[in-house]
């Protein structure tokens, strides 16, 4: 029993290094992964699973398709079954993610999509924003802006609201509606704010500027008046 405490204790070490390393340096975190994938035989349980979700979300963020292909098909085995299942979501939002990276959008919602009939409340949100940038990239802004509004805003964090207003912000900014777009993007950084979330302030209030800046420039092109704020 002590062997098995000390073996979760280790891989649980190992996800949260691996954790803090997948967005910046994918590289280092799959390398991590990979002198983890052997001590997990015999680990058909939580921190296994665990173990391989990580992994590809690494090789998601470094678009490594060997190794997505590989984490997936490893997981696809019939012993994985009975643990992959409440987190069959969040294997299919990292691959939605490595798709979207390679600017496949079409397969990308596809995958965002089904993903959703598995996903905890947690899930869908990161489903819906993955979703909507990706409907923005294939010009559809109507389903981009939909399936921003199957979220319930009132559960969201506060760092969680920021991302969903300025992502609506964006939208909106696509469809040239200068006014709503300020106030989504004012929205964002209320509540970046609220969140202690420095550096999101500090990039979502270069972006604001960078929006007056690309309006202003356009009024005076066209000689067209208009407020935004």
């Amino acid at each position: 029993m002590l062997v098995a405490l000390v073996s979760s204790a280790f891989i649980h070490a190992q996800l949260e290094k691996i954790d803090e390393l997948m967005v910046n340096e994918p590289k280092q975190a799959l390398a991590l992964y990979e002198e983890l994938a052997p001590k997990l035989t015999g680990q058909v349980n939580e921190g296994g699973i665990l173990a391989h979700l990580k992994g590809l979300q690494a090789a998601s963020y470094g678009l490594n398709r060997d190794k997505i292909r590989a984490i997936s098909t490893e997981v696809a085995r019939p012993l994985w079954r009975t643990q992959i299942d409440p987190y069959l979501a969040n294997f299919m939002l990292a691959i939605g993610a490595a798709y979207s990276r390679l600017d496949q959008y079409t397969n990308a919602t596809l995958l965002y999509d089904c993903a959703n009939n598995y996903a905890t409340k947690e899930v869908r949100y990161s489903l819906a924003i993955n979703s909507s940038i990706a409907y923005s990239r294939l010009d559809n802004l109507d389903a981009a802006k939909k399936v921003l509004l199957r979220i319930d805003i009132e559960s969201l964090t506060d760092r969680q609201k920021s991302s969903l207003y300025n992502q609506m912000g964006n939208i909106d900014d696509l469809q040239f509606k200068p006014k709503d777009a300020f106030n989504n993007y004012k929205k964002a950084v209320l509540y970046a704010t609220k969140a202690e979330n420095m550096r999101a302030q500090i990039v979502l209030n270069l972006n604001i500027l960078d929006f007056i800046v690309r309006y202003q420039t356009h009024q005076r092109s066209v000689q067209t008046p208009c407020s935004i704020y």
